[in-house]
């Protein structure tokens, strides 16, 4: 298959992600949890609009287990480990992941990451995250990982789990950009990890997980994003085009990662808003996946999930942001504009 043949879409409504995939990707989905995932889908994207819609509770956690990660990447917080501003050293126990997908089950929640801004395959409890989850009726379960760490023992373990998307995270086609921009040497090892997991699924005659191969576009990597996409088309089931967001939420920085004359977003609402919610392991809620964690509405230590969605900090940024207001939040601005 040539490139021109993948299938097309933009994964959010602002388009600052763009997938690309070998027919509908979703049907495995589709057939394994029926109309209860279409309902899932019709719902994600009626939320996404801009327009208001709000589903009862979040249709997607971000859950964080664990601010930790093995490599130095140029486009995240991590690089300055323990010194970040976004670093606290709490764990998530499998206890209170559990209370949030209990919570999660009384109101249908259909997908969580068990994995946000952290590696997921450095997680020690990762396959009991995975099955807590998919014991409280979560149908779509996301890993995200830089896939240093995917050997062929932990491939086939985590091929007998309920995961049904493993995100990894190349964000280069050579070993040259690789190592810039993730600061290690690995890139051979990440592919071939990748592949090695691909091809185990196939031979047990699995369709899930699906594999999801990411590139964030910079100055750094622009130039190969043909040739990233050219490498995974045959091989990986989605390919990720992300645009790169300042990782550090503030407007007023000049960040020499964003590709000259790059053209700015003409939709100004944000969408995850209405969509989903990030957790982190002290059970801190933030309002969006941006990776400055800087919009905490709540703690599902004090709160419940449902009272922080409907609360009045959610309100105030959902109302701001209809109204055409969103540059009145610095961190918003720095990812819309």
């Amino acid at each position: 298959m040539t490139t021109s043949e993948l299938t097309f879409y933009s994964g959010t409504k602002d388009k600052k992600v763009k997938m690309l995939s070998r027919g509908d990707v979703l049907d495995p989905l589709i057939a394994k949890f029926g109309e209860r995932f279409r309902t899932y889908r019709s719902e994600w994207e009626k939320a996404g609009l801009g327009e208001g819609y709000l589903p009862e509770f979040p249709l997607f956690l971000d859950v964080e287990p664990e601010y930790k990660c093995n490599l130095r990447c140029v486009t995240c917080p991590h690089q300055d480990a323990t010194k970040s501003p976004q670093y606290i050293k709490d764990r998530m126990s499998p206890e209170i992941f559990r209370k949030i997908c209990e919570e999660g089950k009384r109101y249908g929640l259909p997908a969580i990451s068990v994995s946000n801004n952290n590696e997921g395959l450095m997680e020690k409890y990762l396959t009991d995250y995975i099955e807590i989850a998919a014991e409280n009726g979560v149908m779509d379960i996301f890993v995200g990982t830089n896939a240093t760490l995917l050997t062929p023992e932990l491939s086939e373990k985590l091929l007998t789990t309920s995961l049904t998307r493993l995100l990894v995270s190349i964000d280069a086609a050579t070993p040259e950009t690789y190592s810039i921009v993730r600061k290690s040497d690995k890139f051979e090892l990440v592919v071939n990890n990748t592949r090695n997991f691909i091809e185990f699924r196939n031979r047990q005659g699995k369709s899930l997980p699906l594999v999801r191969v990411a590139m964030v576009q910079t100055s750094l990597n622009l130039h190969e994003a043909e040739q990233f996409t050219e490498m995974w088309t045959d091989v990986a089931d989605i390919i990720s085009l992300q645009r790169y967001i300042p990782f550090l939420g503030d407007s007023n920085v000049e960040d020499y990662l964003i590709p000259r004359g790059r053209e700015k977003s003409d939709f100004k609402v944000c969408s995850p808003l209405w969509q989903r919610m990030t957790i982190r392991a002290n059970g801190d809620v933030i309002a969006c996946c941006h990776l400055a964690n800087k919009l905490k509405v709540g703690n599902v230590l004090e709160t419940s999930i449902h009272e922080i969605w409907h609360g009045e900090e959610m309100a105030y940024l959902r109302k701001t942001h209809l109204a055409g207001d969103y540059a009145k939040i610095p961190i918003c601005k720095s990812c819309i504009d």
